[in-house]
Parts: structure tokens; sequence; C-alpha cells
């Protein structure tokens, strides 16, 4: 049952950090502020 609740929490975490990602992606892509995306990525 641990195993079971860790593997979910994973795949939540990595689904939001994906989510994430396309999110700013997208933006960046957008608004087409280079400087900031770059800036941006550069911290995370």
């Amino acid at each position: 049952m641990y195993t079971l609740i860790t593997d979910v929490l994973t795949v939540t975490a990595l689904f939001i950090s994906w989510l994430l990602y396309v999110i700013k992606m997208s933006v960046c892509y957008d608004v087409n502020i280079f400087v900031v995306c770059v800036y941006s990525l550069h911290f995370y």
C-alpha cells in the first residue's frame, strides 16, 4: 500500500512539473520574450 501511494505521488509530481514546463514553453512561444525565457529556464 505504501509503495502505491509513493508511486502516485511520484507520477503526480512528474505530471505537475511537465505541466509547468509546457505552460512556460507556450507562454515563451506566444509572448516571444526570448531573454526572459532563457533567464527563467536558467534557474530551473
